[in-house]
């Protein structure tokens, strides 16, 4: 990994850090609670071994082959179709017409490269991924809650789609990927 790779994942790592005690703050502030479904109610064993595998190395890497990935051409650019396919089996419709039209920006970039679409399919990337971390929450949890508790909520989802993009585009896949690890060992250590 390049030098200057490191400190802008170290520069973006501490304002998104910095980003998360706010959102916190707000959270306390308000009163909103962050009623993620638990490791038993997930279907993950209750093991924080477990846990802290699918959560720190699993997940990150099939969501960033799914949303970071096809953002710049290589030949592992329609790799990112095998896990976008697996998410489209979520229950909700707009994340199902959401997927299809990232699909589509990512075959339209592909063969008809241009600034437009790569700005659209950043965009869509970043949103789908925020929206995929709503399987993180019962279904009542988020029909009872607010718009204001609801974008408080999948705001530390939003930032971390916003920091992977700009490091995918400044960097290299695989910084992505590790970059999202950290993030969410860092996540377990605040949050448990």
């Amino acid at each position: 990994m390049s030098r200057s790779c490191a400190k802008k994942m170290l520069l973006v790592f501490f304002v998104n850090i910095f980003l998360l005690i706010l959102i916190r703050y707000v959270r306390n502030q308000f009163g909103i609670e962050d009623n993620t479904i638990s490791i038993k109610e997930s279907g993950i064993p209750n093991n924080m071994l477990m846990f802290a595998f699918v959560s720190t190395v699993f997940t990150p890497f099939v969501e960033e082959v799914a949303f970071r990935l096809p953002l710049v051409k290589s030949k592992y650019y329609f790799y990112s179709l095998i896990p976008l396919t697996l998410f489209i089996f979520l229950d909700y419709l707009f994340l199902k017409i959401g997927i299809i039209c990232l699909v589509g920006l990512m075959v339209g970039n592909y063969y008809y490269p241009n600034k437009i679409i790569k700005i659209l399919l950043a965009l869509f990337s970043i949103v789908i991924f925020t929206l995929i971390h709503i399987a993180n929450y019962t279904t009542t949890d988020i029909e009872q809650a607010s718009i204001f508790n609801l974008v408080v909520l999948f705001l530390p989802q939003l930032v971390l789609g916003i920091a992977t993009t700009i490091i995918r585009f400044t960097c290299f896949f695989w910084a992505t990927v590790i970059y999202h690890s950290f993030y969410n060992l860092t996540i377990l250590f605040i949050y448990s």
